[in-house]
């Protein structure tokens, strides 16, 4: 895999990979585990914190205080519908719709260029909430995927195969 960045390190989504693992949460999963989600276009990953007003009589001037209680990291996926097993969206939307143990979860890594030669790479437990398929007559079958992450998993830098 090559990735090419611009002078000012910007680089385009397609180089960003996502792969999911159908393991327990609690489990984690092996390399031989992991699956990559195959014919993505749009992949986001949003990040947000719940926060509560703190303001009461003791707060100095005119400024709201606040804090921060939980942090929420919710995933959607989009992409081109595939009748190809290599590329496991129809293994995916199998486990979410009767999935084993009730709950639809896995893991989930999604790997993030960071220079030309290392990817950032987040690989945590995941909840599968929604598995959309959208079939128009004239246009291309898609494909779309949300959820949430369940645990904070790890964040690693690893170097691309044949980089220096």
């Amino acid at each position: 895999m090559s990735i090419t960045l611009s002078p000012t390190g910007a680089f385009v989504g397609r180089d960003t990979v996502v792969e999911f693992a159908i393991v327990a949460p609690d489990t984690t999963p092996t390399e031989g585990d992991w699956k990559i989600l195959g014919c993505t276009r749009s992949k986001a990953i949003n990040l947000q914190w719940d926060e509560v007003d703190t303001t009461s009589s003791c707060t100095e001037g005119d400024i709201r205080e606040s804090l921060v209680t939980y942090k929420n990291e919710t995933f959607s996926f989009d992409g081109v519908s595939s009748a190809d097993e290599t590329k496991n969206q129809e293994e995916l939307y199998l486990h979410i719709r009767n999935p084993e143990g009730g709950q639809p979860t896995g893991w989930l890594r999604f790997s993030d260029p960071r220079s030309s030669t290392e990817m950032l790479v987040l690989e945590a437990p995941a909840l599968f909430t929604q598995f959309n398929k959208t079939r128009n007559y004239d246009a291309e079958a898609t494909f779309s995927l949300e959820g949430r992450l369940i645990g904070s998993g790890t964040v690693t830098e690893v170097l691309i195969n044949g980089a220096p």
